[in-house]
């Protein structure tokens, strides 16, 4: 069983970029959309559900083979990888770590480590929510397995100057490009296999 699919999807095409269903804009972005609380509480009506599925019985009810297996449930994520334009540079390579930690690390970490990426506590301040204790207990272990729908990789560099914009993807203080090598799909996403390993690698580091 997989409770949500893709909450980041949900929020930042839902809640800041008005692409996806509901359509509203950020409000950072001068709509009223608030993508950092509708993550909040995707994972929290995650929690929730895993809660009532093995509370109430339903891991024994749907067995995946043996008898003695019992049913799974787990969330889905999106995570890209990102490469730090300059290998060499800490400051690219923060930005890289800071930009998966604002897509992947933000809808995971607080399932496995119990709250949200330290870099987007720091940079976010009031505008991020908190959980509570008991929220925290519950989020904790609330998945038997992770789910990752993995679709490009990009370059990541600290800016060379402020963002003129607001929103997620200013908050993140990084600029993506890409290679002139790589090729790129219809919808313009870089094809990058290398990727696909990496961001495993990264989540098993993490």
């Amino acid at each position: 069983w997989i409770t949500i699919n893709e909450g980041w999807t949900t929020a930042i095409h839902g809640y800041e970029e008005g692409s996806n269903a509901p359509g509203f804009k950020g409000e950072d972005v001068g709509g009223s959309g608030k993508p950092y609380l509708v993550g909040h509480h995707l994972l929290l009506a995650h929690a929730r559900a895993v809660e009532v599925f093995r509370s109430e019985g339903y891991a024994n009810m749907y067995q995946r083979g043996r008898k003695d297996e019992r049913g799974l449930i787990g969330i889905s994520n999106s995570g890209d990888h990102r490469f730090p334009l300059d290998p060499n540079s800490e400051d690219d390579q923060d930005a890289a770590t800071r930009s998966m930690e604002f897509q992947l690390g933000w809808m995971t970490d607080p399932i496995y480590l119990g709250d949200y990426p330290s870099s987007m506590r720091k940079i976010l301040g009031t505008r991020l929510p908190n959980f509570t204790q008991d929220e925290k207990k519950k989020l904790v272990g609330s998945a038997d397995f992770i789910g990752l729908n993995h679709y490009s990789s990009a370059l990541a560099s600290k800016p060379s100057k402020p963002a003129t914009y607001g929103g997620y993807w200013a908050d993140q203080l990084v600029t993506l490009s890409g290679k002139d090598s790589w090729k790129k799909t219809e919808m313009g996403w870089y094809v990058v296999p290398d990727g696909a390993r990496e961001i495993l690698l990264w989540v098993d580091k993490r």
